[in-house]
């Protein structure tokens, strides 16, 4: 019989010193954070005029106080909108998915789970107007543009406020490569859809949203830093951080106070998008469109310490200060805790997400008709498992 593998091992000796070395470098590591924290907080708190929206003029925050109205408005009704991609098949030389958008009305004499203001699923086959290696680019577009035609049916409503689940302006990354896709046409088509729907909203009166849970960047921590005049610690900071530093810089007897007053809401100062991170941005404002962003801590009074960021459109001769403290008035009336978001956009991503097992058994049924109608045409059973063989 052969000898089975050996097995080798490192001595005792080797561990005991990567281990130490490791608890150094851990150490050191934390040791650092902590004290970003620490200079973080404190830079901010003796910053708060520069950086907090309502600078610290509590009064302006508060939503028993000035933002009582738009508070108590927001609760009148509400529609969110989300859209989905389910993951595509590759099916012959192209590719198959499901594309859904939904728009959700919550609001008085709605059911607790919401009312359907649009709901539509779309197999999208694809590439149609990009080459075939361009084909996943096309989907999401595909995708935005259904979500287009879901927020004209929710601006139809003229609800008081519309909540988007994502961004007013696309992300740089979704949507990357499509010049050199060919979609320059498709996507500004898409655009003037979405900035058409936008602008109808604001018309009929509604405030419109765009709730953005996850962070990633440095964009509000590099305004703040030149806010602040740029501090050592803000060098490697990230939004998150820099929301988490932000609550706990306010945290103290006068926030304390206004919480047991009625709430608070904790948003920084809007800047308005800026074309070198969204480089798209340009096709918004040459239609009319001008968009600002804010970092905010939803249920600041309820303990949260997660920031979320705001996109809201604002109408010529509206002030974007006051514009995104009615938005993020409008979160906290909205706000699941626990989940710190707002119900309609968590009710919009449920309804048009599609489950990846769901979505996968029908599009293999989809592919299994097409490949037996195929068979006739190409000879029968070796091509009918010729195309399946494809969808594994």
């Amino acid at each position: 019989m052969a000898e089975g593998r050996r097995r080798v091992e490192g001595a005792p000796e080797y561990w005991a010193a990567a281990l130490e070395g490791l608890r150094a470098s851990v150490e050191e590591v934390v040791t650092g954070a902590y004290r970003a924290w620490r200079r973080a907080v404190e830079g901010l708190r003796a910053g708060l005029d520069r950086v907090l929206a309502g600078g610290r003029d509590l009064s302006r925050l508060l939503l028993a106080g000035s933002l009582r109205g738009a508070y108590e408005a927001a609760l009148r009704g509400a529609v969110g909108v989300d859209s989905s991609l389910t993951r595509p098949i590759r099916l012959g030389f192209r590719f198959v998915s499901l594309a859904s958008a939904a728009a959700v009305e919550l609001g008085p004499g709605v059911g607790g789970g919401g009312r359907g203001a649009y709901m539509r699923v779309r197999p999208v086959v694809l590439p149609d107007e990009a080459p075939p290696e361009h084909a996943r680019l096309e989907l999401t577009l595909e995708m935005f543009t259904l979500e287009a035609e879901a927020l004209h049916a929710a601006a139809s409503r003229a609800p008081p406020t519309l909540f988007l689940d994502g961004p007013i302006v696309d992300p740089p990354a979704a949507l990357a490569g499509v010049r050199r896709a060919g979609l320059e046409g498709k996507y500004e088509r898409y655009v003037e859809r979405r900035v058409d729907a936008v602008s109808a909203a604001l018309r009929a009166g509604s405030l419109v949203v765009g709730y953005v849970k996850r962070l990633r960047g440095r964009l509000f921590a590099e305004w703040a830093s030149q806010q602040l005049g740029g501090p050592d610690w803000a060098a490697g900071v990230n939004d998150a951080f820099l929301g988490a530093a932000l609550a706990e810089a306010l945290r103290g007897p006068l926030t304390r106070e206004a919480c047991r007053g009625g709430g608070l809401v904790v948003a920084t100062r809007p800047v308005e998008v800026d074309e070198r991170r969204a480089s798209d941005y340009s096709l918004y404002r040459q239609r009319g469109l001008r968009v600002y962003t804010s970092l905010v801590v939803p249920g600041f009074c309820s303990g949260n310490t997660r920031p979320a960021r705001l996109e809201v459109p604002v109408p010529p001769g509206a002030d974007p200060e006051g514009e995104v403290l009615r938005a993020a008035a409008a979160v906290e009336a909205w706000l699941v805790e626990g989940a710190w978001q707002p119900a309609p956009v968590l009710a919009a991503h449920r309804a048009c997400t599609i489950r990846r097992r769901e979505s996968l058994r029908l599009l293999r049924e989809a592919a299994s008709l097409y490949a037996l109608e195929m068979a006739g045409l190409l000879g029968g059973g070796e091509a009918v498992q010729g195309m399946l063989g494809a969808l594994d």
